[in-house]
């Protein structure tokens, strides 16, 4: 493969990062701006063989202190991404950067990395370390949106936490495959998550205009787009539920006394009606409503969806697939199945 990422994405010139330290200037990235800042992303393709060194060169130049990665190593049969960084506790040379992880955590739906860089061909800087953290979203398919929005709204907030601790404000580096779509969707929500609160309004088509604008293809997808109005709806509706594990008895100490002069409602009341208020992403029951399936449910009030229905072997005499009342739960995005009966 070449320096362009299977499908082919050409760059705007008057925004496309420069590189200075190596025989070539150019790589597959962009500076994009966000809704205060300018130049707040940087928006390119996943690293691959030929282009790796040209990477960490660019996150090198650009003091950039955050990377985040949203694609799988391996999509759709296709190698789309390098491992450009190195088993925890080792060091590898990419380039001219040396890199050594020096931690690793295995968070809900994202895995956070802690990575130590220097640059090794010049002498003035081989003593210079920086920090650089890595976030790598675990589930985001390359032609479709994860069905639930959590993984990327914790993952968001790490990045936005690991931001404001930077005492000089560098570029944060985001890629999926080639840089566009799930790259886009996640540096849209970013910008309109900030529009929201400075001016209490949204705008998703100004927004993505504005950013295709910066670099083709960001959020290329109608489900991309639908997925961006669904985090922006819940981050207003929702807000932010997260406690820290410290924080969690004086929590739950509040909620339970705290009422709301208007309907005397508790906070835990107030928050478990919140749940129902925006729906899932998908919620197809085609199997549970087969005639033939509707009286095996003891209730059609809670139907199993689709694509988490329990799949049981088909008979041969049967060309209908098997049916059972029954749901597959994925607990946390970090691959813990249970099987939920009614």
């Amino acid at each position: 493969m070449s320096a362009r990422n299977l499908r082919v994405l050409f760059l705007d010139d008057f925004n496309r990062v420069i590189l200075s330290f190596q025989g070539s200037s150019y790589i597959n990235a962009s500076f994009i701006n966000g809704f205060s800042h300018k130049h707040k992303f940087i928006a390119t393709q996943a690293p691959l063989p030929n282009t790796v060194g040209d990477f960490w060169g660019m996150i090198w130049e650009q003091k950039s202190k955050i990377v985040v990665m949203l694609n799988n190593m391996i999509e759709n049969d296709n190698i789309v991404c390098d491992k450009y960084w190195p088993q925890l506790s080792y060091s590898s040379m990419y380039g001219p950067v040396n890199v050594r992880t020096v931690e690793e955590r295995l968070m809900s739906g994202y895995v956070m990395r802690k990575m130590e860089i220097c640059l090794q061909t010049d002498v003035m800087y081989r003593s210079v370390t920086k920090i650089v953290t890595h976030l790598q979203l675990l589930d985001w398919p390359e032609d479709s949106v994860p069905l639930s929005t959590t993984a990327i709204v914790r993952l968001h907030s790490h990045m936005q936490r690991a931001s404001l601790n930077q005492r000089v404000e560098s570029p944060i580096v985001v890629h999926c495959s080639n840089g566009t779509g799930r790259t886009g969707t996640l540096i849209a929500y970013d910008y309109l998550l900030e529009e929201m609160r400075d001016k209490m309004s949204v705008d998703c088509f100004e927004c993505v205009r504005q950013l295709r604008g910066q670099r083709m293809g960001l959020v290329k997808s109608e489900d991309e787009y639908i997925l961006l109005h669904k985090l922006i709806t819940e981050a207003h509706e929702l807000g932010d539920s997260d406690c820290d594990l410290r924080d969690l008895e004086k929590k739950l100490k509040r909620m339970a006394r705290k009422m709301s002069y208007r309907n005397r409602e508790s906070e835990y009341e107030m928050e478990y009606n919140k749940i129902d208020l925006i729906k899932p992403l998908v919620t197809a029951q085609t199997v549970a409503k087969m005639d033939i399936n509707v009286n095996k449910n003891l209730t059609t009030k809670v139907l199993p969806y689709d694509y988490s229905r329990l799949t049981l072997p088909s008979m041969k005499s049967n060309p209908n697939p098997a049916y059972y009342n029954a749901s597959v739960l994925n607990v946390s995005q970090n691959l813990v199945y249970f099987k939920v009966y009614p």
